[in-house]
């Protein structure tokens, strides 16, 4: 994906973070049919993620009440398994306040009402 190159270019990743968002792109197209302009933005905004918990930066919780609506969605579980899955292959913990925006953008990537 040209867009982890250009991040990387501008060192807003670094390599590790490159490498594991190789492997969720491999086990996104394995498992699920995705449409690429949609899994670019969910993959841009979990590299930010990794990078953000990396430095330690932590981000603001999720008002309840959307993950209320994220918690309904028929892609929910499927969002959690995929999530569990990345952090089986980080080598560091994922603050709850990050998964629960991790959940928000998979859950809209898994989402396909409404496109053609």
């Amino acid at each position: 994906m040209q867009r982890l190159s250009i991040l990387q270019e501008a060192n807003m990743i670094d390599e590790q973070t490159h490498q594991l968002m190789n492997k969720v792109i491999s086990y996104l197209q394995q498992t699920q049919e995705l449409k690429e302009s949609k899994m670019e933005v969910f993959i841009t905004h979990l590299a930010m993620a990794v990078m953000r918990l990396k430095k330690g930066e932590v981000v603001d919780d999720m008002e309840p009440a959307i993950l209320a609506e994220i918690e309904k969605s028929d892609d929910y579980p499927t969002a959690r398994q995929i999530v569990a899955e990345i952090e089986s292959w980080s080598s560091f913990t994922y603050a709850a306040s990050e998964i629960s925006y991790i959940l928000l953008h998979l859950v809209d990537l898994l989402n396909k009402k409404g496109e053609k």
